[in-house]
């Protein structure tokens, strides 16, 4: 089968991680816009020490926005977007985040915002890892574990500086976002708790590593994501990730209040479980028929369709349930 990257120039695959966004997401990060930019915002820059990478710029939003609280731990956006400043990610006000804002600040965690650091092409949104020839996939592979160690450096330095706990993070991304976000958590899961990737178009191969994080992976039926990102689900079975999929119709789903509410319930139930080892199902959901059922009752449906949901209250957000 020939790859889609075959006959393109190959800088674009090398340095295929600085992401740009597509139609949709760049409605949604132009409404972001709209919000207030907090003030309180800690902010600061590092200088890049990997070839090929700009500064990296972090901002903080200690817990409630006061400096001197302690907070019990950090939830973090990628913010990937050129349209917007990332601080108004931070507002309780931001039509995309604010629900964010809100879940941290009644959790006592401290938020954070970063933006993508990576110069180069466009990342190619509607190609995934599983789709490259070999070489290119190494390349990439390759350049990527430089972005995300050295991402990683400046991302435990601006939380040590700041007395946060440098692992057991949450971390959101948005189409972009998400694509840049797993693909850091794929390659950094020591830093990472619980991710929830949402709305983005292209995957990752797996890491071995990155079975020690909880997945929760959303997109919609008509997005060019929503394939590969039942690939990458299926992928993830045989290395043992805890991870749940759920595309929802996108009419079904006006203001996405439907995953907003399944990522709320994800990130609250991260809070109190120690692991993936820790993940009991309750419910089996089979996402392609979005039904769930009893785990009693869920024996029949096939390994590569099963999503595990440990809670009723997820299994109600996540489709219908069949008792």
């Amino acid at each position: 089968m020939r790859s889609a990257y075959q006959g393109r120039p190959r800088w674009r695959v090398v340095f295929s991680c600085a992401i740009l966004l597509g139609v949709g997401c760049a409605l949604g990060i132009a409404r972001a816009g709209e919000a207030e930019r907090p003030d309180g915002l800690v902010v600061a820059t590092f200088p890049a020490r990997v070839s090929g990478i700009r500064d990296m710029k972090f901002y903080l939003r200690p817990v409630g926005g006061v400096l001197d609280r302690k907070p019990k731990g950090v939830l973090a956006i990628c913010a990937v977007g050129e349209r917007v400043e990332i601080p108004t990610y931070l507002s309780a006000s931001s039509p995309d985040f604010g629900y964010l804002v809100d879940f941290a600040d009644r959790n006592d965690l401290a938020m954070m915002a970063f933006g993508q650091p990576t110069k180069g092409g466009a990342w190619d949104r509607r190609v995934s890892g599983d789709e490259m020839e070999a070489d290119i996939a190494r390349d990439f592979d390759k350049n990527f574990e430089a972005v995300a160690r050295e991402w990683a450096r400046a991302a435990t330095k601006f939380a040590a500086d700041n007395r946060l706990p440098t692992t057991g993070w949450f971390l959101y991304g948005m189409c972009g976002g998400a694509q840049y976000a797993h693909r850091l958590a794929l390659r950094e899961p020591r830093m990472f708790k619980a991710v929830h990737a949402h709305f983005g178009g292209s995957y990752d191969v797996p890491t071995r590593g990155g079975n020690s994080v909880l997945w929760l992976i959303t997109t919609f039926e008509d997005d060019v994501g929503h394939v590969p990102s039942q690939r990458f689900y299926r992928s993830c079975l045989d290395l043992g990730y805890r991870i749940m999929i759920r595309s929802v119709p996108r009419r079904a789903d006006p203001g996405e209040q439907r995953v907003r509410k399944l990522s709320l319930l994800f990130f609250e139930y991260a809070l109190g479980v120690k692991g993936p080892a820790d993940v009991k199902a309750e419910y089996i959901g089979d996402y392609v028929n979005n039904v769930a059922f009893p785990a009693a009752k869920a024996s029949w449906i096939p390994k590569e369709q099963s999503v595990v949901l440990p809670t009723r209250a997820m299994a109600e957000a996540w489709g219908e349930i069949q008792e």
